[in-house]
């Protein structure tokens, strides 16, 4: 009885609660999960693979009915954050739903499916960001220099080494905490902002 009165006053977990809301904030949720499935990526891979693919079909129309269609598995993980309010993953609704081998499975596949496109990003971030970038400075500035190194970076081997560098630094940053990875993450998005208003402001200006 001791025991149990001791344990109900400590609490269950060993240490308070420092979830990704109390870290991080509603807004940087938000962004973190919309950057996460990469709307932008598929948007574009979609306005520009599905007219070839699927000729004279309406890619507007099926996009947005997937996108209703989406909004049936949105709200269920909506609700299976407010019942089972845990970190984990799918693992634990689905092991307190079905039964934990299922879920165990379920967690496995989708750690599968994050490693593909997390190495996914990583190689656009090689060819369509800093291979891009250096080809366009080089054409304006004329500078011979540049053209190569994106011709380089654009390579197999290029994109193979670049692209792990940029995976271990995000690792490593994020082994940091989470408070400096979301420091990080709101200082790109200041820069973004402000580099969108600078073309926009520019663009304006013509």
């Amino acid at each position: 009885m001791a025991q149990q009165a001791d344990l109900a006053g400590r609490g269950v977990f060993s240490r308070p609660a420092s979830g990704l809301i109390r870290v991080a904030g509603s807004a940087d949720v938000f962004i973190y999960n919309v950057g996460l499935v990469s709307v932008g990526i598929a948007i574009a891979l979609n306005q520009y693979y599905g007219p070839s693919l699927y000729p004279g079909a309406g890619v507007w129309l099926s996009t947005l009915l997937a996108a209703l269609g989406m909004l049936a598995v949105a709200a269920t993980f909506y609700f299976w954050s407010v019942i089972f309010p845990r970190s984990g993953g799918v693992y634990v609704s689905l092991s307190r739903g079905l039964n934990p081998g299922f879920a165990l499975v379920g967690s496995l596949v989708e750690t599968v499916i994050l490693l593909y496109y997390a190495a996914f990003a990583a190689s656009l971030i090689v060819t369509v960001g800093l291979s891009s970038f250096l080809a366009t400075v080089g054409v304006v500035a004329g500078n011979r220099t540049l053209l190569d190194w994106a011709a380089s970076t654009a390579e197999p081997s290029g994109v193979f080494w670049i692209g792990t560098a940029v995976l271990v630094a995000a690792g490593l940053l994020l082994a940091t905490g989470t408070r400096r990875y979301q420091a990080f993450a709101r200082g790109f998005r200041r820069s973004g902002r402000r580099a969108i208003a600078s073309w926009g402001r520019r663009c304006c200006s013509m």
